[in-house]
Protein backbone atom coordinates (compact mmCIF):
# COMPACT_ATOMS: atom_id res chain seq x y z
CA UNK A 1 0.00 0.00 0.00
CA UNK A 2 1.05 3.53 -0.63
CA UNK A 3 1.15 5.31 2.72
CA UNK A 4 -0.95 4.00 5.56
CA UNK A 5 -2.42 0.62 4.61
CA UNK A 6 -5.34 0.96 7.01
CA UNK A 7 -6.39 4.26 5.43
CA UNK A 8 -6.14 2.78 1.93
CA UNK A 9 -8.38 -0.13 2.94
CA UNK A 10 -10.88 2.22 4.58
CA UNK A 11 -11.05 4.22 1.33
CA UNK A 12 -11.83 1.06 -0.66
CA UNK A 13 -12.13 -2.30 1.11
CA UNK A 14 -11.83 -4.16 -2.19
CA UNK A 15 -8.13 -3.30 -2.02
CA UNK A 16 -7.84 -6.02 0.63
CA UNK A 17 -8.84 -8.67 -1.92
CA UNK A 18 -6.73 -7.05 -4.62
CA UNK A 19 -3.68 -7.27 -2.35
CA UNK A 20 -4.35 -10.98 -1.95
CA UNK A 21 -4.80 -11.39 -5.71
CA UNK A 22 -1.58 -9.53 -6.53
CA UNK A 23 0.33 -11.60 -3.97
CA UNK A 24 -0.98 -14.78 -5.59
CA UNK A 25 -0.51 -13.66 -9.19
CA UNK A 26 2.96 -12.15 -8.79
CA UNK A 27 4.20 -14.65 -6.21
CA UNK A 28 5.06 -12.37 -3.34
CA UNK A 29 4.35 -12.21 0.38
CA UNK A 30 2.31 -9.35 1.80
CA UNK A 31 4.12 -7.29 4.47
CA UNK A 32 3.17 -8.08 8.06
CA UNK A 33 1.96 -4.52 8.68
CA UNK A 34 -0.29 -4.75 5.62
CA UNK A 35 -1.67 -8.13 6.73
CA UNK A 36 -2.40 -6.61 10.14
CA UNK A 37 -4.24 -3.72 8.45
CA UNK A 38 -6.14 -6.21 6.26
CA UNK A 39 -7.28 -8.10 9.34
CA UNK A 40 -8.21 -4.90 11.14
CA UNK A 41 -10.29 -3.64 8.19
CA UNK A 42 -11.71 -7.00 7.03
CA UNK A 43 -15.16 -6.11 8.42
CA UNK A 44 -15.40 -3.49 5.63
CA UNK A 45 -15.64 -6.30 3.07
CA UNK A 46 -19.21 -6.95 4.22
CA UNK A 47 -20.11 -3.65 2.51
CA UNK A 48 -18.68 -4.72 -0.85
CA UNK A 49 -21.07 -6.16 -3.43
CA UNK A 50 -21.04 -9.91 -3.96
CA UNK A 51 -20.33 -9.39 -7.68
CA UNK A 52 -17.10 -7.53 -6.95
CA UNK A 53 -16.03 -10.16 -4.42
CA UNK A 54 -16.92 -12.87 -6.94
CA UNK A 55 -14.71 -11.20 -9.54
CA UNK A 56 -11.69 -10.93 -7.24
CA UNK A 57 -12.08 -14.46 -5.86
CA UNK A 58 -12.42 -15.88 -9.38
CA UNK A 59 -9.27 -14.06 -10.47
CA UNK A 60 -7.39 -15.37 -7.42
CA UNK A 61 -8.48 -18.94 -8.06
CA UNK A 62 -7.57 -18.58 -11.75
CA UNK A 63 -3.93 -17.87 -10.95
CA UNK A 64 -1.41 -20.61 -11.48
CA UNK A 65 1.19 -21.58 -8.93
CA UNK A 66 1.44 -22.76 -5.37
CA UNK A 67 1.36 -19.30 -3.82
CA UNK A 68 -2.44 -19.46 -3.66
CA UNK A 69 -2.32 -21.89 -0.71
CA UNK A 70 0.28 -19.84 1.13
CA UNK A 71 -1.52 -16.52 0.65
CA UNK A 72 -4.91 -17.97 1.60
CA UNK A 73 -3.46 -19.58 4.73
CA UNK A 74 -2.17 -16.31 6.20
CA UNK A 75 -5.25 -14.35 5.09
CA UNK A 76 -7.77 -16.97 6.25
CA UNK A 77 -9.48 -14.48 8.57
CA UNK A 78 -10.18 -12.22 5.59
CA UNK A 79 -11.57 -15.18 3.65
CA UNK A 80 -13.91 -15.93 6.56
CA UNK A 81 -15.55 -12.53 6.06
CA UNK A 82 -16.32 -13.15 2.38
CA UNK A 83 -17.15 -16.85 2.93
CA UNK A 84 -18.63 -17.00 6.45
CA UNK A 85 -19.00 -20.80 6.24
CA UNK A 86 -15.21 -21.05 6.60
CA UNK A 87 -15.56 -20.27 10.31
CA UNK A 88 -16.84 -23.84 10.79
CA UNK A 89 -13.70 -25.33 9.23
CA UNK A 90 -11.26 -26.30 11.97
CA UNK A 91 -8.07 -26.21 9.92
CA UNK A 92 -6.87 -24.43 6.81
CA UNK A 93 -4.96 -27.53 5.64
CA UNK A 94 -7.73 -28.16 3.09
CA UNK A 95 -6.27 -25.26 1.10
CA UNK A 96 -3.36 -27.49 0.04
CA UNK A 97 -5.66 -29.21 -2.41
CA UNK A 98 -5.73 -26.05 -4.54
CA UNK A 99 -2.12 -26.60 -5.67
CA UNK A 100 -2.79 -29.21 -8.32
CA UNK A 101 -5.66 -28.35 -10.67
CA UNK A 102 -5.47 -25.14 -12.65
CA UNK A 103 -8.99 -25.13 -14.08
CA UNK A 104 -11.23 -22.55 -12.37
CA UNK A 105 -14.37 -24.69 -11.98
CA UNK A 106 -12.35 -27.51 -10.43
CA UNK A 107 -10.69 -25.07 -8.05
CA UNK A 108 -14.09 -23.63 -7.08
CA UNK A 109 -15.35 -27.17 -6.39
CA UNK A 110 -12.30 -27.85 -4.22
CA UNK A 111 -12.35 -24.43 -2.52
CA UNK A 112 -15.97 -24.85 -1.41
CA UNK A 113 -15.73 -28.58 -0.79
CA UNK A 114 -16.20 -28.17 2.96
CA UNK A 115 -19.79 -27.04 2.46
CA UNK A 116 -22.62 -27.11 -0.07
CA UNK A 117 -21.01 -25.05 -2.86
CA UNK A 118 -24.25 -24.25 -4.68
CA UNK A 119 -25.49 -22.17 -1.75
CA UNK A 120 -22.31 -20.11 -1.58
CA UNK A 121 -22.00 -19.72 -5.35
CA UNK A 122 -25.60 -18.49 -5.64
CA UNK A 123 -25.08 -16.01 -2.81
CA UNK A 124 -21.90 -14.77 -4.50
CA UNK A 125 -23.85 -14.25 -7.75
CA UNK A 126 -22.09 -16.84 -9.90
CA UNK A 127 -24.03 -17.66 -13.05
CA UNK A 128 -25.94 -20.90 -13.55
CA UNK A 129 -23.27 -22.37 -15.86
CA UNK A 130 -20.59 -22.04 -13.17
CA UNK A 131 -22.88 -23.45 -10.48
CA UNK A 132 -23.84 -26.40 -12.69
CA UNK A 133 -20.22 -27.18 -13.61
CA UNK A 134 -18.98 -26.93 -10.03
CA UNK A 135 -21.82 -29.19 -8.88
CA UNK A 136 -21.08 -31.76 -11.59
CA UNK A 137 -17.35 -31.74 -10.90
CA UNK A 138 -17.86 -32.20 -7.19
CA UNK A 139 -20.60 -34.83 -7.48
CA UNK A 140 -18.91 -37.02 -10.09
CA UNK A 141 -15.41 -36.37 -8.75
CA UNK A 142 -16.54 -37.69 -5.37
CA UNK A 143 -18.20 -40.66 -7.07
CA UNK A 144 -14.89 -41.51 -8.75
CA UNK A 145 -12.87 -41.03 -5.59
CA UNK A 146 -15.13 -42.91 -3.21
CA UNK A 147 -16.10 -45.74 -5.56
CA UNK A 148 -13.94 -48.85 -5.40
CA UNK A 149 -15.14 -50.00 -8.78
CA UNK A 150 -16.23 -47.16 -11.01
CA UNK A 151 -18.87 -49.26 -12.76
CA UNK A 152 -16.29 -52.07 -13.07
CA UNK A 153 -15.40 -50.71 -16.51
CA UNK A 154 -13.47 -47.45 -16.80
CA UNK A 155 -14.15 -47.05 -20.53
CA UNK A 156 -17.90 -47.42 -20.03
CA UNK A 157 -17.82 -44.96 -17.11
CA UNK A 158 -15.78 -42.40 -19.08
CA UNK A 159 -18.18 -42.56 -22.05
CA UNK A 160 -21.18 -42.39 -19.73
CA UNK A 161 -19.73 -39.38 -17.91
CA UNK A 162 -18.80 -37.58 -21.14
CA UNK A 163 -22.33 -38.08 -22.41
CA UNK A 164 -23.88 -36.97 -19.12
CA UNK A 165 -21.85 -33.85 -18.20
CA UNK A 166 -19.63 -33.03 -21.20
CA UNK A 167 -15.91 -32.93 -21.80
CA UNK A 168 -14.88 -29.98 -19.60
CA UNK A 169 -16.81 -31.13 -16.54
CA UNK A 170 -15.54 -34.70 -17.00
CA UNK A 171 -11.94 -33.46 -17.04
CA UNK A 172 -12.73 -31.36 -13.96
CA UNK A 173 -14.25 -34.35 -12.16
CA UNK A 174 -11.14 -36.43 -12.96
CA UNK A 175 -8.89 -33.62 -11.65
CA UNK A 176 -11.05 -33.36 -8.55
CA UNK A 177 -10.81 -37.11 -7.87
CA UNK A 178 -7.04 -37.13 -8.54
CA UNK A 179 -6.51 -34.28 -6.07
CA UNK A 180 -7.88 -36.42 -3.26
CA UNK A 181 -6.20 -39.64 -4.40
Amino acid sequence: CVGNAEQRFEEDALRILRAMRFAIRYDFVIELDTVAAMNKCKYLLSKISEERINSELTQMLSCKGENICFTFSYTIDVLKVIVPELRFVLSDSWLLILKEPNEIYTRLALFFDFYNPETILRRMRFDNKVISSVSNIRKYGQAMFYSDDVFENETFFAKWLLNRIGYDDTIGAIQYAKTYA
